[in-house]
């Protein structure tokens, strides 16, 4: 599994892409999504907590 996180970089003023593999770094990445659910539809937070699972 792999995921493309992107950051804006301030100095350059554009978006720099890092792939991310590492299991427990996206587990971390997706347990914020889910605790922050108020910015997030339930079908998206829904359709995280199945790709996670997924992956198991």
């Amino acid at each position: 599994m792999e995921f493309i996180q992107q950051k804006y970089d301030t100095k350059t003023g554009k978006y720099k892409q890092t792939k991310i593999k590492t299991r427990a770094t996206i587990e971390k990445l997706g347990s914020g999504l889910l605790t922050r659910t108020k910015d997030i539809s339930k079908s998206t937070v829904d359709l995280v907590k199945k790709t996670i699972n997924r992956q198991k």
